[in-house]
């Protein structure tokens, strides 16, 4: 007489079991990983995290410092030159240096009069901020008496970690002269402050 499948298959269920050799066999596969194994990991997971910050950080510095074959006169020429071009709103109008220079209590220097250039020969419109590398800087916007040409003078604190590169003078004795998209730009440092003239 047939028994029902419920009934079968529980007493071909009960009927099977593991022998004691399978039974250890099967438990030595179930072994837990040891503390040296969790430390291995963990180890492991701190190098990969590691590396992968400093190539995150890599990829960020060359991004924002650039990788730059460039000659630090050729950059602030071209970063100068596009801010010329742009021509900004003024912040502060005022035809002397001295009605400026009240404004501008942001800077880390004073605004001069550079020795090189006589700003008696050019009609003072009025100045903003800006930056030259990062570093904050002023620009004055004048127009030259005699060309009747928009001319900008940047101004900016010489720092030798930035400008370390930047050559004080020619080996002429003159500025350092640069032409970028058609505009003559003449940089130099005088008084401790890094100047950009574009004509």
């Amino acid at each position: 007489m047939k028994q029902p499948l419920k009934n079968s298959i529980t007493h071909h269920l009960n009927n099977k079991a593991l022998s004691n050799q399978q039974l250890k066999q099967l438990q030595a596969l179930q072994v837990k990983p040891s503390k040296k194994t969790y430390s291995s990991y963990f180890k492991l997971a701190t190098m990969a995290s590691a590396l992968l910050l400093s190539f995150i950080l890599s990829f960020y510095y060359i991004q924002s410092v650039g990788f730059s074959t460039l000659s630090i006169e050729q950059r602030i020429a071209e970063e100068v030159a596009k801010n010329h071009l742009k021509l900004k709103p003024l912040e502060i109008k005022s035809n002397t240096l001295q009605g400026l220079s009240s404004y501008f209590k942001q800077l880390n220097f004073s605004p001069v009069n550079p020795n090189s250039i006589s700003l008696s020969k050019q009609n003072l419109l009025g100045g903003r901020y800006c930056s030259i590398q990062g570093v904050t800087a002023l620009q004055l916007r004048m127009i030259n008496k005699k060309t009747n040409k928009v001319q900008t003078l940047y101004e900016t604190e010489y720092d030798k970690l930035v400008f370390k590169h930047f050559p004080e003078m020619s080996k002429s004795g003159e500025p350092v002269t640069v032409y970028v998209k058609g505009m003559k730009i003449d940089m130099w440092v005088e008084k401790d402050i890094l100047f950009a003239l574009v004509e």
